[in-house]
């Protein structure tokens, strides 16, 4: 099978054109002005970008930069996987989970020029979801009815705020009390249970800014987490919205915590909707493996998380 042909000088940097702060020639100017010496390419739809970064990293490349949202930041992270060079962020999306999980310039001049000047360089953790890498969380139930992907048009209008578009159809189904019957299988262990809401988290950045899956989840700490809400009432259901809406931690009581060192199998009867970065729809069965420091990233400082 053919690679795709990379030149071996230099950083590559893969620049997602969709993204949501990728509009105009802004960016690409700042790209060159700041890191003259790398070679952009432009991802191309439908193209297979953890070839193109797996072919830069046989090539010799000591450094690949993702330029766009968190779909963007996986898929080269997923050519990565268990190698020397780096990758290097300059964040376009809208939520930026994983740049603001490790404290980067979330302003794309300032994040190019932390890759110009070096940066620190830390292992972190990687979920990989049927196969695709994904580095925040994937969310299932009520979480992916509440979080829709939205159009890009409506990205680029309305910011993170597009994220809300099921916010009508999220409170009829708390109000409804709607939960899954589901059978989690965790380092072996299974378990059947009902749940509203779950979400599995490498990180714990949500995409309501201030608010934390939980203060114990990072991306560095070697565990898979995975986070289940309870609520089964209608006034669980509007307690749990009011805390969300008003930016109050820790979650009700009713979520609970499980983690994980090796893996995690959710399985359920009913087609689960799926809100995530990855190109997943609605699934019966996800097979969810812990990757332990498969991945290096520069960072303004060793600490990550500012």
């Amino acid at each position: 099978m053919n690679r795709p042909s990379v030149a071996a000088s230099g950083d590559l940097i893969v620049l997602n054109p969709r993204s949501a702060g990728a509009e105009g020639d802004g960016v690409r100017r700042i790209l060159a002005e700041t890191l003259p010496h790398a070679e952009l390419r432009v991802q191309q739809p439908g193209e297979d970008v953890a070839a193109v970064v797996s072919a830069a990293v046989a090539a010799g490349r000591r450094r690949v930069i993702a330029a766009g949202g968190d779909g963007t930041v996986s898929g080269v992270a997923q050519g990565l996987l268990h190698t020397e060079p780096a990758l290097g962020v300059v964040p376009l999306g809208t939520g930026n989970l994983f740049a603001r999980e490790l404290g980067l310039p979330l302003d794309p001049r300032q994040a190019a020029e932390l890759l110009a000047a070096g940066g620190s360089t830390r292992t972190v953790d990687v979920m990989r979801v049927n196969g695709l890498v994904s580095l925040t969380h994937i969310g299932l139930g009520l979480y992916a009815v509440f979080i829709r992907e939205p159009e890009p048009e409506l990205k680029r209008r309305l910011g993170a705020a597009a994220y809300l578009g099921g916010l009508r159809d999220g409170l009829d189904a708390l109000r409804r009390g709607r939960s899954w019957k589901l059978k989690i299988t965790v380092d072996g262990v299974k378990r059947r249970t009902r749940v509203s809401l779950v979400v599995a988290a490498n990180a714990g950045c949500t995409p309501v800014p201030g608010l934390r899956f939980g203060e114990a989840i990072e991306v560095g700490d070697g565990r898979l987490d995975l986070c289940l809400y309870r609520g089964r009432t209608v006034g669980d259901a509007f307690r749990a919205v009011g805390r969300l809406l008003a930016l109050r931690a820790p979650f009700p009581a009713k979520l609970e915590y499980w983690s994980a060192v090796r893996e995690i199998r959710i399985e359920s009867r009913r087609p689960l909707a799926v809100q995530t970065d990855l190109p997943l729809g609605p699934t019966r069965s996800l097979h969810i493996e812990n990757l332990p420091g498969a991945l290096r990233v520069i960072t303004p400082s060793p600490g990550g998380r500012a």
